[in-house]
C-alpha cells in the first residue's frame, strides 16, 4: 500500500519537471517546505508556492532558497497550463535562477520549461518536457543547457 505522502511527492517531482502536469491537481494549493541535505543545517532547501486553476488556465508560482556560507541560490518560477482534451495537456514553466559564489559574480538565468502530457486509459499518463536556462548576466556569455 503506498502513503498518500509518496503520491504526493511524485506529483510535485513531476510537476516542477513538467509544467503541464499543473493540470492533474484537482485543488487549488499553497505549500511550504523544508528539505534537508546530508544532515547539515547549512544545506537546506526552503520552497514557497501555489497553484490556482481557473476555468480556461492553470496558473502556479514557486520560490525557493539553497545556500550555505560559500554559496546562495534563489529562484522563481511562474507556470501555466491548459488541458486541450482529457487526453492532452500543454505547459510552459518560466523561472528566474540567480546563485552567488562569496569570491566570485552573481549569475542570473533564465530559464525556459515546455511541457506536454498525454491521458491514458487506467490513470496511466506520459509527459514530455525540455528544459534550459540561459545565462543572462555574470561572468561569461554562455548558454547553459
Amino acid at each position: 500500500m503506498r502513503s498518500l505522502s509518496m503520491a504526493s511527492t511524485t506529483l510535485a517531482n513531476a510537476f516542477h519537471s513538467n509544467p503541464s502536469v499543473l493540470t492533474t491537481f484537482e485543488n487549488n494549493n499553497v505549500y511550504i517546505s523544508a528539505e534537508n541535505r546530508f544532515w547539515e543545517s547549512e544545506l537546506t532547501y526552503y520552497n514557497l508556492g501555489a497553484d490556482m486553476h481557473g476555468k480556461e488556465i492553470d496558473l502556479a508560482m514557486h520560490v525557493s532558497h539553497f545556500g550555505y556560507s560559500e554559496y546562495r541560490d534563489f529562484s522563481g518560477k511562474i507556470t501555466m497550463a491548459k488541458s486541450f482534451s482529457p487526453i492532452l495537456a500543454a505547459g510552459l514553466g518560466i523561472r528566474l535562477k540567480t546563485h552567488k559564489h562569496i569570491n566570485a559574480d552573481r549569475n542570473f538565468y533564465l530559464g525556459v520549461a515546455p511541457g506536454l502530457l498525454f491521458s491514458l486509459p487506467y490513470y496511466q499518463r506520459i509527459g514530455i518536457s525540455v528544459s534550459s536556462d540561459f545565462l543572462t548576466s555574470g561572468a561569461g556569455d554562455n548558454i547553459i543547457l
